[in-house]
């Protein structure tokens, strides 16, 4: 009898050690399944910290004076008809890095303080056929118009990062054929967000190659929806990505950036 109740001692503990075995062996697993989650997050943020957007606090409108900008010799107008559009893209990284060694303006905080963006938009440009080389017969400044809303500014200040650049680019820009501000700011991200831009990531890799590897890049990314090689501008700047220009059709479709009388 005693050896039983001992035998039976055994045979219990012997269940308890192997159920605690298992026991630590299964949360053990859970463990390394967090661990590894939590290390897969933060390495995708790392990735896709560009894609994401910290906005500014405060917007303070601001208005751009184009009569006085031309009034000093600064700016021109031309009231040439539209014939097509260019949605110029700006590399971000290349075009912040202009202020390293003269001092980042506090306008431009948001764009290369606070966030690292990819292409961005820098405008949609109304053009004219008969300007060939000379910019000032495309159509600009048409009128000269009041400050754009804060609201609007929210909008789209991820797009286009820069409060005096909204406020220009519509002015300069969009003024001549678009009757509301909102009006010409929704076209311009609606463009914008149809086409399919490498990341940041991938720019870093390509904005010292050549214009033709980021236009094919481009091309091959957008094939889908009928982009080809009359469509895209490239601009390099001192063997280095400036920006990424798309044309289109007075119905917003891709049409050839070459376009003279």
């Amino acid at each position: 009898m005693s050896y039983s109740n001992s035998y039976s001692y055994k045979s219990d503990y012997s269940l308890e050690n192997g159920g605690l075995k298992q026991l630590i062996k299964k949360q053990t697993r859970i463990l390394a399944k967090l661990l590894l989650a939590s290390f897969l997050s933060l390495y995708i943020a790392e990735i896709y910290a560009d894609q994401s957007c910290r906005l500014p606090r405060h917007f303070t409108p601001w208005d751009y004076d184009s009569t006085a900008a031309i009034d000093k010799g600064k700016d021109w107008r031309s009231t040439q008809k539209t014939d097509y559009w260019m949605l110029s893209l700006s590399w971000s990284k290349a075009f912040c890095d202009r202020f390293e060694n003269d001092g980042l303006p506090k306008q431009l905080y948001h764009q290369c303080l606070h966030n690292k963006f990819g292409l961005v938009v820098h405008g949609l440009w109304a053009q004219s056929r008969k300007a060939g080389s000379n910019v000032k017969i495309h159509p600009r400044n048409c009128h000269d118009t009041s400050a754009i809303p804060a609201e609007q500014i929210q909008k789209y200040i991820c797009e286009i990062p820069s409060v005096k650049l909204i406020q220009k680019e519509w002015e300069k820009h969009g003024s001549c054929d678009f009757s509301h501000s909102a009006q010409y700011l929704s076209k311009t991200s609606e463009l914008f967000n149809q086409l399919k831009l490498p990341s940041r990531e991938e720019l870093l890799k390509l904005e010292y190659t050549s214009w033709k590897k980021v236009k094919q890049r481009i091309i091959q990314l957008n094939r889908s929806l009928g982009l080809n090689s009359e469509h895209v501008f490239v601009k390099f700047r001192k063997n280095r990505l400036q920006e990424v220009r798309v044309c289109y059709d007075l119905r917003y479709q891709f049409t050839s950036c070459k376009q003279q009388l």
